[in-house]
């Protein structure tokens, strides 16, 4: 049973991480990576709750700050993200999306709504409330360091 668990854990990563591949090289954006995909969609949660500095996004991702300053590096000058110093205090900077950047990261987003929506039709009311029921103990076991 942990064998077969573990198989299903492997490959069903593998097949979203590929269905979101192929997807996402299929839009406008092919020069974003899935992880820099993730970053904007990152910076959009936490714009929502402004908590858009670098460690409010670092957090949000379970990354370090040093290997977010590398991926927000990288998306600044592809212009999906730009750094902003509010007046009221210059030594804070917030990440915010550039248009583009929103524009990406709305298309990452309908690949979300379009997994889930093809998930929940072939599953009853009662097998989704399961599957959120266990995928919710696994991502908190999982947050909490394995």
């Amino acid at each position: 049973m942990r064998e077969q668990l573990n198989m299903f854990f492997v490959s069903t990563f593998d097949r979203i991480l590929s269905l979101e591949e192929e997807t996402l090289h299929k839009s406008p954006f092919t020069n974003l990576s899935v992880k820099e995909f993730h970053v904007l969609d990152g910076v959009f949660q936490m714009e929502k709750v402004d908590r858009n500095t670098m460690s409010g996004i670092a957090n949000k991702l379970g990354i370090s700050i040093g290997a977010l300053t590398t991926a927000m590096n990288t998306l600044v000058k592809k212009g999906y993200v730009c750094r902003v110093y509010p007046k009221e205090d210059r030594r804070l900077i917030k990440i915010e999306l550039t248009k583009t950047g929103a524009r990406a990261n709305e298309v990452h987003q309908v690949f979300h709504r379009t997994l889930i929506e093809h998930v929940s039709a072939a599953m009853s009311e009662e097998e989704m409330d399961t599957l959120s029921t266990s995928l919710k103990k696994i991502n908190d076991f999982l947050k909490k360091g394995g």
